[in-house]
């Protein structure tokens, strides 16, 4: 299995050549993927059983760890077992590390909250945030030095309605965000903090940046909290969740069927431009769990599609196309089974058989994908986007619809209800994005292509030899049909000097 992984990680490797930029620098921030474009998957796959006994035998978990590779990720962002004591991280960290794997932490469960404790003016933060005052340090300490663990994720979707509260005045087990973040960089050493974003753009989540500038525009008001929260937070590096396609009758209609969130191109549009302006690299967390929410009684509410191939893609294309610098699949397992009110039904890998599911294939298509469009992307700068639209079913909320030429590129025609198309430069050559934007079936599209503008297509390879990743087609006539399937994106390159 792990000659195997090796194998085909090669299809993976960025090279020079045809595409590939100078990289970009961050502050405060190196790639925990290397050269490569980062593909992280959120692990929550338990390693050993609640009795602490390991459920699969050393050389059974090497090849779990390997099937992970083998499937195209490079990061592992691990959410299981007990990483208050070392042990687990300890044994397996090097293991990753010697498939090409660094390991971010979830310590979101030694986050800071608020205890029962009385107050009175005496009674300092570290009493009323016990127990995890001592814990969260252990934790972030543990791991400080490791050579194996690159970062912490330390917090998912803070919003501001406790964020600057005083201690005292929080109920328990309210989480303390603000005094999380400042112990966390007290120990961290040079490891990278990060929280997980939601997009909302509701008063109940970003506070009173939803109503302080009543002339703002949603998107406006919600970057004003995003700034504020990587002020608050000093973050260098931030992650957000936005699944795009949902089932959600209550709120889109009866029989409306699958519908692409109305917010959610101005909202990626939202991110790529604050990567840019800001500087801050940001990566897009993607669904890769079926999960559906139930009413008490039993009436379905809303739910995901399942994670097929092209459900996969089509995020994963449209996080590169707004300029994204990782994704992040989430979640690894499922095990078809209730949490509250929610399904997890199945995911790429089924935890009750120990074994990956068809889902798991459609990943490593598409993170194959990924790495070779990312070779080119990952060093290059969102600019714009807008969409072609042939569509009754979806709402794009005033997102930019196209209209003439797309620098310099004229879609004569397209079969399918919306196409994607985002402009991308880097510091010698720049780059048009084009997305099927159908999670279930392919389309055509009719380009007319300007040849004194010498766009060239970025091909895609399947092959385990490195040189042939990111090779370029120079052979392009004035009018070109593509077929795109589901969620498949075409990338255009030319020099811009």
């Amino acid at each position: 299995m792990k000659n195997q992984s090796i194998l085909y990680t090669l299809v993976l490797l960025l090279v020079s050549g045809p595409g590939a930029t100078a990289a970009v620098e961050y502050e405060g921030y190196t790639n925990p993927a290397g050269d490569a474009f980062p593909i992280a998957i959120y692990d929550n796959v338990a390693i050993s059983s609640p009795a602490g006994v390991q459920i699969l035998s050393d050389a059974e978990q090497k090849a779990y760890f390997d099937t992970i590779r083998m499937a195209g990720f490079n990061v592992e962002l691990w959410g299981k077992e007990d990483i208050w004591r070392k042990g687990p991280i300890n044994k397996w960290g090097p293991y990753l590390k010697s498939l090409g794997m660094n390991t971010i932490i979830s310590t979101r469960g030694y986050s800071l909250t608020r205890s029962r404790i009385p107050y009175d003016a005496n009674t300092p933060d570290s009493i009323l945030l016990q127990p995890n005052w001592n814990g969260l340090r252990t934790v972030i300490s543990n791991y400080s030095q490791d050579p194996n663990v690159w970062g912490y994720w330390a917090c998912d979707e803070p919003g501001m309605i406790n964020l600057h509260k005083p201690v005292y005045e929080l109920n328990p087990y309210d989480v303390a965000v603000i005094p999380t973040f400042n112990r966390i960089h007290r120990f961290r050493g040079d490891k990278i903090a990060y929280a997980n974003m939601a997009v909302s753009y509701d008063q109940s989540y970003i506070g009173n940046f939803a109503t302080d500038n009543p002339d703002n525009s949603d998107a406006e008001n919600y970057k004003n909290y995003l700034d504020h929260m990587v002020d608050a937070l000093d973050l260098k590096f931030l992650t957000f969740d936005l699944y795009q396609v949902i089932h959600n009758e209550n709120s889109y209609g009866a029989g409306s069927g699958w519908v692409i969130k109305p917010f959610y191109y101005n909202s990626m549009d939202l991110y790529g431009r604050y990567c840019r302006d800001r500087k801050i690299p940001v990566w897009l967390v993607m669904l890769s769990v079926e999960h559906s929410n139930y009413y008490p009684d039993g009436k379905l509410e809303w739910e995901y599609p399942e994670i097929s191939e092209g459900f996969l893609r089509m995020q994963a294309m449209n996080g590169l196309a707004f300029g994204m610098k990782g994704i992040v699949y989430w979640e690894y397992g499922a095990q078809n089974k209730m949490s509250g009110n929610t399904l997890y039904k199945s995911a790429l890998y089924d935890i009750n058989k120990m074994a990956t599911t068809p889902a798991w294939a459609a990943a490593r298509s598409v993170n194959n994908v990924v790495a070779q469009y990312g070779a080119c992307l990952q060093n290059a700068t969102y600019d714009r986007s807008c969409i072609a639209v042939k569509d009754s079913v979806n709402r794009y909320d005033g997102f930019e619809e196209l209209s003439g030429s797309f620098h310099g590129i004229n879609l004569i025609d397209h079969s399918g209800y919306a196409v994607l198309l985002s402009h991308l430069t880097s510091d010698d050559r720049e780059y048009v994005a084009i997305v099927n934007q159908d999670h279930l079936k392919s389309q055509r599209i009719t380009l007319a292509l300007p040849q004194n503008l010498k766009y060239e297509r970025v091909m895609l390879h399947y092959t385990a030899d490195p040189n042939s990743v990111s090779l370029i087609d120079k052979d392009l006539s004035k009018q070109e049909t593509f077929t795109l399937g589901p969620g498949a994106m075409i990338l255009f390159s030319r020099t811009n000097k």
